[in-house]
């Protein structure tokens, strides 16, 4: 049996999930936000731990997401793409706090009116999501030395893995990376295929996109028959056995509308 934590970056996830990204790419529907199912994605972070480890048992210690949500409280004149913005975070964090996630690492940063006119230029930067990250891998990686305990890091800023090979000795051998491509993406959705490079990991890095038919939210899960397709959709209802699965532009596109492609609905 493997025991492990898992650690997401949520503000790079959050990011990654937003229309038009890597993950919603993939969909049929790229101008929505991917809608991610926290409990899928611990489902498929513990398949990659059972077939790198070779475990018939996987069984998780604690899983935390770190990211930081501004508390409007008492804020005025707040732009409505940045309470929107806001409310969003919020529902995905309370998603991953449903799926059995601690809430430990989610820092409430009240809003001050400099806040405003830094994120409108692009220039503001969390503060404390990565360092909250990697100190609480440190700490758990120093109190528990279980051979059978496995560190899995969901995050796009390999930066973080300089800190974690000093203070882990045989990271190699016990820390997971599940990141983007390096290569393949655009350059705020990926980690460095330089950075990664300096890094050896016996198990994976594991690659997200890869995975969006496990970790998209919905009961019946397809990918579009068209060869040049292959968008990832679900369904409330399974389709007709009879039918291949044709995603809504595909489906249109043969004439056969949405009566064989299904409902939208999750």
């Amino acid at each position: 049996m493997n025991r492990y934590n898992l650690y997401v970056d949520g503000s790079w996830l959050f990011k990654l999930c937003d229309a038009d990204k890597i993950l919603s790419r993939r969909t049929e529907e790229r101008e929505k936000p991917f809608p991610l199912d926290f409990l899928k994605l611990t489902r498929y972070v513990e398949k990659q731990i059972a077939s790198a480890f070779g475990s018939a048992e996987v069984r998780p210690v604690t899983r935390y997401i770190y990211t930081s949500i501004f508390n409007l409280d008492g804020a005025h004149a707040i732009d409505q793409k940045l309470r929107r913005n806001v409310e969003t975070r919020g529902s995905f964090v309370k998603s991953a706090e449903e799926a059995g996630f601690s809430s430990e690492g989610i820092i409430r940063v009240p809003f001050k009116p400099w806040m405003g006119a830094k994120l409108k230029a692009g220039l503001y930067r969390e503060k404390l999501v990565d360092t909250s990250l990697v100190a609480r891998l440190v700490e758990q990686a120093i109190s528990d030395h279980g051979d059978d305990l496995v560190h899995v890091v969901l995050a796009g800023d390999v930066d973080m893995l300089a800190g974690i090979r000093i203070v882990v000795p045989d990271y190699s051998q016990k820390v997971v990376l599940v990141t983007t491509h390096p290569e393949a993406f655009a350059k705020d959705e990926q980690a460095s295929s330089f950075d990664l490079a300096m890094f050896s990991f016996a198990h994976g890095p594991f690659f997200l996109e890869k995975a969006v038919e496990d970790i998209i939210k919905g009961r019946h899960v397809y990918s579009c028959s068209n060869p040049d397709c292959h968008r990832v959709f679900s369904r409330t209802e399974p389709l007709p056995k009879q039918t291949n699965p044709f995603c809504l532009g595909c489906a249109k596109k043969r004439g056969r509308g949405r009566r064989l492609a299904g409902s939208t609905a999750l």
